[in-house]
């Protein structure tokens, strides 16, 4: 499969807790999201990837491909809340010996 895991649920394996995904990038995965449509992938910590809901206030377009930020779980609606993501403003990790 590529590198990629199945996100598989075995008796007595909880797997990990959509909670965990706040503060994730993911992708955009439909034509759009607004505060009532949208899905996204999202990359747990060990390596498995899932589809989830997300929704998105007003703001800056989120399309097809589109990175976002998980910043809230509606856990009673069962979606995140996400946000535009410009990867090119997140800060590089410090260089060794600095």
């Amino acid at each position: 499969m590529g590198g990629r895991k199945p996100w598989a649920r075995f008796a007595g394996d909880e797997g990990p807790s959509l909670r965990e995904f706040v503060g994730a990038l993911c992708v955009i995965r439909t034509g759009w999201v607004d505060v009532s449509f949208g899905q996204a992938e999202v990359r747990a910590a060990d390596g498995s990837t899932a589809l989830v809901q997300v929704r998105q206030y007003e703001g800056e377009e989120l399309a097809l491909g589109s990175t976002g930020l998980l910043y809230a779980y509606e856990e009673d609606q069962g979606f995140f809340w996400v946000t535009p993501f410009d990867p090119g403003l997140d800060p590089a990790p410090p260089e060794p010996g600095r």
